[in-house]
């Protein structure tokens, strides 16, 4: 949560946020690899927006599962289409979509690894 805390102080003093949003999804991820031995092989992208206000490029993401392992080597949160704004129209991809944990038994036989 520090790393949202910054993102938000970043836009507020009209800094680069884009930085702290990247860290606080790659702990976000972090944190569900450490729960894998429960049955977690894939995410689902949970999409936001501050106040939210969601761009229709986040909600295009909404609900899109991903292996974790590709995840952590290439994460696609922050979400580098999002056009959703900060405090200034200007300040364009404050990205808030997340991560949920998806268990391997909630997905289709086809996905299970």
């Amino acid at each position: 949560m520090k790393a949202l805390q910054a993102a938000w102080d970043a836009a507020r003093n009209d800094s680069d946020f884009y930085p702290s949003l990247v860290l606080l999804n790659k702990k976000q991820l972090e944190e569900i690899a450490v729960v894998k031995d429960l049955g977690v092989s894939h995410v689902r992208v949970v999409s936001g927006g501050p106040g939210g206000r969601i761009c229709p490029e986040c909600q295009n993401m909404d609900g899109v599962i991903f292996p974790l392992k590709s995840e952590m080597r290439k994460p696609h949160l922050p979400n580098n289409k999002c056009v959703c704004a900060a405090y200034t129209d200007r300040q364009v991809g404050f990205c808030l979509c997340y991560y949920e944990v998806v268990f391997d038994d909630e997905l289709p036989l086809e996905a299970r690894t």
